[in-house]
């Protein structure tokens, strides 16, 4: 463990403070608490103790204890490295209170001891269970009925919970011994002695009796649903709202599970009076989810949208509210099916405004969180403002820690003398909604809860009014602090009449609703009401594509098999991509390949739905779907006159189709948002239009400079930053220069990071680490590739065999990227500088670049601005790419960063591209922008030019241009190397990868 000292530090930072600083000291310091502070924590513990006197160890210990106690029931970090340090501390502390000394104290620690292993996610579960059994058996051995009544009753009821979860030994005894263990709690607990806790133990044996296995189902039925009436004898709305709310979302299951339908969808809604998807969202969730669930099943759609429109809020809030990662990707993966269910809802009930609001706002999430995360603060606010914002969410933050802690461990006090009050298991909720959650149980709700809970909403509602004053100033920077539902139906009122628009949901193929059926909110509840000749139930519900015109929307379904076929072909596809060794079978059969999605897509069914009159079609993808050149699938037939190139054989393209262009958003937010710059924007007339460009930051790319050289002689205004002079440093000095820019074009390397997305790259000069020269220098790189100057492949592609720097390595030397191996897209990780850790990406190349001297896509999100870019072109490999993932909807990768920071359209690459056919792309591409009415039209033509021209026009065009003789050196070889045969450009693989993203 490298990190020794620190962790003693923070051991004595947090045994030396009282609770609320250990909080801060805690959340300040999340990446330390792991399992290593907890092995430190022992080691140290029984090390120090040892050499102590007894008082002073005694003192100390308590402390540990205190913290373990808080440890045990903090939400943020990881919560099994929580679970060991708890349970790490615990142990400790039984070297010092021995059971022959101080029983009472002994006991209290077995007894939270048995908490933290019931809760414990290392180890075998099973085995932790019955650790978690024993403890409690130990603590009663001292907590006799006769000495300690009170504490004998509430250990029962712990020892009941976790019988309730036993794995091993026969399920029904093990319910049986839950049964008597909670009778025996309530011979103690009676209602005249102990209200609170009688309703708490007559709520969980109601759990018990609902999931008893022995005696007859209906009796043990109408036993849970007695005590949980008896419970709200005491649990009243008005006396404990909370916990009134929980025993009526419980009754709802067992009226559920006893067929009584009606009655537990009054309850489910009953509910949700009190459990508000902005104070107590995860009880939120699981009661609206459920109440949709169980509305969905009867064909309830009014009822169903309700529950999972709540659901989703409390979805959204509680992502907001939890600081681990991990625990935010389980909540994607618990709830990706209320987002489906909530549009299959509402497409049922035909709602289509409704359905196309819910694909948006699952579209928003991860964006939000990421900017929000990183602590982004609007571009315009002053120091003063950066501060009140950040002692809001400072306060927010804490209030939120405090809240999903409603069940605090009561802690151990110093003096000696006095025993606290043994733990109670749990937090808030009441039965699970699947067989795999825990049952828990609460404490009393108390005035503090309500006095925190009141000043998280004040506190709240003061950041939304704090956020309000930059709506108009900035009013991107809203997006990124919380989910703003879009209003489909004004939406439409701003649509062109002469723009369609196609916006695909594609259903998870993980989901368990697409695989059995939607299933209710318990596997072992049926109903009998539900109408099998629904026809978006026939075969299952697996996806949606949805074609918005200014005065319609018309539906395209897709069945689950349908999407099976579909991640089969995406596989394949990625797979052959991917792979070094298939990587020219992918490139051979890419025109194959994109006539299968076209098929799987039913594309030909989805463009006869748009109206004739329609001239642009804008293609907002979801999921896997981004990374697909959509705008070139093949049609057969056509909706309107064909632009694609004459006398030139082979399919007819979506491009073809739509003479105003094929464009992309990631969402209709963001597209709206782009949008609206067109009014409140001045235009610059041509001739004063500037040019901004980054020329081949690392000096390996050699047709960039033939790209960025021609292209620049098209602007009379222009600035570029070449080679070695595109630094960090120098792009940042020119913050000014790239305000006033209309153009931006990045001619380099590009990397995208999956891991963490917003250090997604764009490589400058002096980025790259420099590598140790084992072997003799060799040819300039391609962009991404190696070169060798006399072997070249058929199809214009160069074959890499000599040996680069550090190795030998297979690539094509044409490709900005070059062929993939089989590993990400990018790499980035972590390594060791001596004492320091880096980080960095990595190219495909191998070489790595440092994110702190590339442009980030975190640097755009939070640092660029763009206020009068037209066009941002990533003339690089794969920039297009998204974070898009099987358990994610998400889209975020440069296109939207340069959205976000001000630019009306990006241009970027689904893949690896051929260096020269890109360059010559280029070049056409600002030829046809001067005359074009957008980017889209602009790029279509240079497409559709490039996949008609032959050799012969084409050497005339490129007379034109006037090129150096190194450069027509190159036009020439690659030409002789290209098939005679066919145009030398009509290949998608040449012309496809670029996009056009904006408005």
């Amino acid at each position: 463990m490298n990190n020794q000292p620190t962790y003693l530090t923070l051991i004595q930072s947090l045994l030396n403070s009282p609770e609320d600083e250990q909080i801060t000291i805690l959340q300040n310091n999340l990446e330390l608490i792991d399992d290593n502070f907890a092995r430190y924590l022992r080691e140290w513990a029984t090390q120090t103790l040892a050499e102590m006197e007894s008082e002073e160890a005694t003192n100390i210990t308590i402390n540990i204890l205190n913290f373990c106690n808080l440890i045990q029931q903090f939400p943020r970090g990881s919560k099994s490295s929580n679970m060991e340090i708890a349970i790490a501390g615990y142990e400790v502390g039984m070297q010092i209170f021995k059971r022959d000394t101080y029983a009472e104290f002994w006991a209290t620690i077995q007894n939270n001891l048995a908490a933290a292993y019931s809760d414990r996610i290392r180890e075998d579960k099973a085995e932790n269970i019955e650790r978690a059994i024993a403890c409690f058996e130990l603590a009663l051995e001292v907590y006799t009925r006769a000495d300690f009544p009170q504490q004998w009753a509430t250990t029962q009821n712990n020892l009941a919970t976790a019988y309730s979860d036993r794995i091993r030994e026969d399920k029904a005894e093990n319910i049986e011994k839950a049964i008597a263990c909670f009778e025996l709690a309530l011979e103690v607990y009676t209602r005249a002695a102990f209200p609170q806790d009688w309703a708490m133990t007559q709520n969980n044996l109601a759990i018990a009796y609902r999931n008893r296995i022995r005696e007859d189902k209906a009796e043990n039925l109408e036993k849970a649903i007695a005590c949980y009436e008896l419970a709200l004898e005491v649990r009243t709305r008005a006396a404990f709202p909370q916990q009134w709310a929980m025993t009526q979302e419980n009754i709802a299951y067992a009226y559920q599970k006893k067929g009584l339908i009606p009655e537990a969808i009054k309850c489910f809604k009953s509910s949700l009076e009190i459990f508000k998807p902005d104070a107590l969202p995860l009880s939120c969730l699981k009661a609206a989810r459920n109440l949709g669930n169980t509305t969905f099943d009867i064909e309830q759609w009014e009822t169903a949208i309700f529950g999972y429109e709540k659901a989703i809020e409390a979805v959204e809030q509680s992502r907001e509210w939890i600081a681990s990662e991990n625990r935010k990707r389980e909540i994607i993966e618990e709830n990706l099916n209320v987002y489906e269910k909530m549009m299959q809802s509402c497409i049922n009930h035909q709602q289509y405004h409704k359905a196309i609001q819910t694909i948006e706002r699952s579209k928003s999430r991860y964006l939000v969180e990421l900017f929000t995360n990183s602590e982004i603060y609007p571009k315009t606010a002053t120091a003063t403002e950066k501060q009140q914002l950040q002692n809001l969410r400072r306060q927010i933050a804490s209030l939120q820690q405090f809240l999903e802690t409603q069940t605090p461990i009561s802690p151990l006090p110093t003096p000696v003398s006095h025993l606290p009050p043994p733990l109670t298991k749990g937090g808030p909720g009441g039965v699970p909604d699947s067989p795999s959650q825990r049952t828990t149980q609460t404490r009393p709700h108390t005035p503090e809860l309500s006095q925190q809970q009141e000043k998280l909403v004040t506190a709240l509602q003061q950041l939304e009014q704090f956020l309000e004053t930059f709506k108009q100033r900035e009013p991107e920077f809203k997006l990124t602090q919380k989910i703003q539902p879009i209003d489909i139906a004004e939406f439409q009122k701003t649509l062109d009449p002469k723009t369609a628009i196609i916006e695909w949901y594609i259903g998870n193929s993980n989901s368990p609703l697409l695989k059995g059926g939607w299933g209710g909110s318990d596997p072992s509840i049926t109903t009998n009401n539900s109408n099998s000749n629904s026809p978006l139930l026939k075969g299952g519900w697996g996806g949606s594509a949805f074609i918005i015109t200014r005065d319609n929307i018309e539906l395209v379904t897709y069945t689950t098999t349908e999407i099976a076929e579909l991640e089969t072909w995406k596989d394949n596809y990625l797979n052959q991509y991917r792979d070094q060794k298939t990587n020219k079978i992918w490139q051979q059969t890419l025109s194959q390949k994109l006539e299968q999605l076209s098929q799987i897509l039913r594309l030909n069914e989805i463009v006869a739905q748009i109206p004739p009159t329609s001239k642009q079609v804008i293609l907002v993808p979801h999921r896997y779907l981004h990374l697909f050149p959509l705008h070139a699938l093949p049609l057969e037939g056509g909706h309107a006159p064909s632009t694609a190139p004459t006398d030139v054989g082979g399919p007819r393209y979506l491009l073809d189709s739509f003479p105003d262009g094929v464009k992309y958003s990631p969402s209709l937010q963001l597209l709206e948002l782009v949008k609206n710059r067109i009014t409140t924007r001045k235009s610059t007339p041509k001739n004063q239009q500037q040019l901004f460009a980054l020329q081949n930051p690392t000096e390996d790319l050699f047709n960039a400079d033939m790209e960025v050289e021609t292209i620049k002689t098209r602007f009379d205004l222009h600035q570029i930053l070449l080679k070695k002079q595109a630094t960090k440093i120098a792009l940042n000095a020119n913050g000014e220069n790239l305000a006033n820019a209309n153009y931006l074009h990045f001619s380099c390397h590009g990397v995208f990071d999956f891991d963490y997305p917003l250090q997604s790259s764009l490589v400058l000069a002096d980025s790259l680490e420099p590598i140790l020269e084992i072997n003799p220098p060799q040819p300039p790189l391609a962009k991404g590739g190696l070169r060798e100057e006399n072997t070249l492949a058929k199809g214009g592609l160069r074959e890499e065999n000599t040996l680069a720097k550090g190795g030998l390595r297979e690539e094509n030397s044409f490709a900005k990227g070059g062929l993939r191996e089989e590993k990400p897209l990018a790499n980035g990780g972590l390594e060791k500088d001596g004492l320091e850790t880096k980080r960095y990406v990595t190219l495909r190349s191998g070489r790595k670049a440092i994110p702190e001297k590339c442009l980030t896509l975190g640097d755009i999100f939070g640092e660029l601005q763009l206020p009068k870019c037209s066009l941002v072109t990533l003339s690089a490999c794969e920039t297009g790419l998204t974070s898009s993932t099987t358990m994610t909807d998400e889209y975020i990768g440069l296109p939207s960063g340069f959205l976000y920071a001000g630019s009306m359209n990006v241009v970027s690459s689904l893949w690896a591209v051929d260096d020269f056919a890109t360059a010559i792309l280029m070049i056409k591409f600002y030829q046809e922008l001067p005359n074009a009415d957008s980017v889209a039209i602009a790029l279509n033509a240079a497409q559709n030019w490039m996949r008609g021209v032959n050799r012969e026009d084409f050497l005339v065009w490129i007379g034109l241009l006037k090129l150096d003789k190194k450069s027509m050196k190159t036009v020439k070889e690659w030409l002789s190397y290209s098939s005679k045969d066919k145009p030398p450009f009509k290949d998608p693989e040449y012309w496809a990868a670029f996009c056009a993203t904006g408005y």
